[in-house]
């Protein structure tokens, strides 16, 4: 599955299962939504904790999962670069 990802895929992997271990929170930018997904998928089944912020996320969800997500430890969001800023005030 990864080797149509290449290394940064399993680089990522490995960061964030060692960030989850210490109970780091991990904020992941991303430039393609396909990759944003693939990730998604990956580490949901590893039972991760993910948000998600991409351009189709509805503006009046991403201060709320922004707030969990920060009251979190473990968790991960992955960021579409894509996102624009005005929506992260």
């Amino acid at each position: 599955m990864f080797t149509q990802h290449g290394n940064k895929s399993r680089i990522v992997k490995n960061i964030v299962h060692e960030a989850v271990k210490l109970k780091d929170n991990v904020l992941i930018f991303v430039h393609s939504i396909p990759t944003l997904n693939f990730l998604n998928s990956v580490l949901k089944h590893k039972k991760h904790r993910i948000y998600n912020l991409t351009g189709g996320t509805p503006m009046k969800d991403r201060q709320a999962d922004i707030d969990r997500f920060n009251k979190e430890s473990g968790a991960i969001y992955l960021i579409s670069s894509k996102v624009p800023s005005q929506s992260l005030r």
